[in-house]
């Protein structure tokens, strides 16, 4: 653990970006795990209890509340200080002049907000003498010096329902709240056990960091924009990319309106993969020209008779030079190689017939009239498609196949903008549906994270806030333990004879 106490929004920031990565990689946490990560990035208890040092409460003086009449002055110890006196000395009475100064009332009346007499601080508060020659009542007045880093400092009650000037932040656990502490949630408890016991920072600091992880877990799960959260609502629970690229195909297409411009064309993403397909194949793009049928069986036979150097068997005026016969090989070679096509080939092919069926069923089912005022250009992109489909199956190439991804992508703007640009009664239905056709990819990462997030960082956020209350209630407890050795030191050196050693224990923390 560090030594010193950083900010709560640091701390924070790194444990939970530590989870983050826990949760992406579908790693397997163990408690002991979780806690070891968790002691790397706490402060200590002892580093945020230093920065207490320095702050020492120098002296107490009350007059006039209560059973304190003229000023009576408390110097405290450096360590811990007990106050041991028999019943109706004033004990509680120090205590409730204590919450006068930092609060402006005591708990006994806040607890008891509707009573009329008996706990109000302004009708019993103030001191009311017994003896009779008490000339003068003083007026209720409370000041506690004290040392910090900026120095000497005085602060000074003298107003019921207001806290002194310069309150010190001291903190009191009485009598009266004990039973209230005992019914009190687990969490309130610590707090109020580690202030008794000492550990003031220590609680606070890590409480605030242990709720800021969840806050960061929980904007992180939930996006702040509408469609996402739409489409995170009515897609089926799916965070892989594929499975929810389908999903999204699905879904637009429900959701789509039902005129012609409405109906989403094919994905220019199939034609896009199989240009780059045809850029890999060198040889499909070959402009040497293929040999005819005929004019292949005549070369062949050309060359299996004719030899170099020798008098050329169909004209019988010449030699047959060697480049000749060459020439002639390579001919018949290229035309042979394209005639018997290669796996890949076959394969993209298939994929071609494949996809252009699919495009030719789109425009066969949005072929009747659109009236709209993107009507002329819906009709011509079309028949731009057609005969860009047309051409690919007449020579297939990386060019051809890119002019119809594009083509396709146009028509999908167009449908786009004639979805935006819808009446407004489902609004966030329809930006979704624009997300999903123009930047599916994009979308496609959004609704993964966020699916992640809650599926695996949420409860992992969780169970180290889990273990960061447990592993302070640890510390609280030992420390409440701890305070039994000095009482039972002065328990020894002031106490009765005989007046047996205590256990101080937090069981029920």
């Amino acid at each position: 653990m560090a030594d010193t106490a950083p900010s709560v929004g640091k701390t924070a920031s790194r444990i939970f970006d530590r989870l983050d990565r826990l949760s992406s990689e579908c790693a397997e946490v163990s408690e002991e795990e979780l806690e070891a990560l968790l002691v790397e990035e706490l402060p200590g208890i002892e580093g945020a209890e230093r920065s207490r040092q320095g702050k020492t409460i120098r002296g107490i003086s009350i007059q006039g509340v209560r059973s304190y009449g003229p000023q009576q002055t408390l110097r405290p110890s450096g360590g811990l200080t007990i106050l041991y006196a028999k019943n109706g000395t004033g004990k509680t009475n120090f205590i409730d002049a204590l919450e006068l100064a930092m609060h402006g009332e005591t708990t006994r009346s806040s607890s008891h907000g509707n009573a009329t007499s008996e706990v109000r601080d302004d009708l019993n508060v103030p001191h009311k003498p017994i003896s009779t020659n008490q000339k003068r009542v003083p007026e209720p007045r409370v000041e506690i010096t004290y040392t910090d880093s900026a120095g000497d400092g005085l602060a000074v009650w003298t107003d019921f329902g207001v806290a002194a000037a310069r309150p010190l932040q001291i903190q009191t656990l009485p009598r009266r709240r004990l039973r209230e502490l005992t019914n009190a949630k687990r969490t309130e408890r610590v707090g109020a056990l580690g202030v008794a016991a000492g550990l003031p920072e220590s609680v606070d600091l890590w409480t605030a960091i242990s709720k800021a992880v969840k806050v960061m877990g929980d904007e992180k799960a939930y996006s702040p924009n509408d469609y996402i959260s739409l489409l995170d609502e009515e897609l089926p629970p799916a965070t892989d990319p594929i499975v929810l690229d389908g999903l999204l195909d699905a879904w637009v297409d429900a959701s789509r309106p039902t005129d012609a411009l409405g109906m989403t064309p094919p994905d220019p993403r199939p034609w896009r993969k199989l240009a780059e397909a045809s850029h890999a194949s060198p040889e499909e793009n070959d402009a040497q020209p293929l040999l005819d049928p005929q004019l292949h069986l005549l070369l062949t036979t050309f060359l299996s008779i004719a030899n170099a150097g020798h008098l050329c068997p169909a004209c019988e005026q010449a030699d047959v030079p060697s480049e000749r016969l060459r020439n002639v090989a390579q001919l018949i070679s290229h035309t042979d190689s394209r005639a018997t096509p290669t796996e890949q080939q076959s394969s993209e092919r298939a994929r071609y017939a494949e996809l252009a069926r699919e495009i030719r069923e789109w425009l066969d089912a949005t072929s009747r009239p659109v009236e709209d005022v993107a009507a002329a250009d819906w009709t011509a992109k079309r028949a731009a498609l057609l005969r860009k489909v047309s051409e690919y199956g007449r020579r297939p190439d990386e060019r051809a196949a890119e002019s119809i991804a594009t083509q396709l992508q146009e028509l999908h703007d167009l449908c786009a903008d004639h979805v935006e640009e819808s009446p407004g009664s489902h609004e966030i239905k329809y930006r979704a549906l624009v997300i999903a056709i123009r930047s599916r990819e994009s979308l496609i990462k959004d609704l993964a994270r966020i699916r992640i997030t809650r599926e695996r960082l949420l409860p992992l956020c969780k169970r180290a806030g889990a273990v960061v209350r447990s592993m302070l209630q640890d510390r609280v407890a030992q420390a409440v333990h701890e305070l039994g050795e000095p009482v039972n030191e002065w328990l020894a050196i002031l106490g009765p004879d005989g007046t047996p050693p205590i256990t101080l224990t937090a069981h029920r923390i």
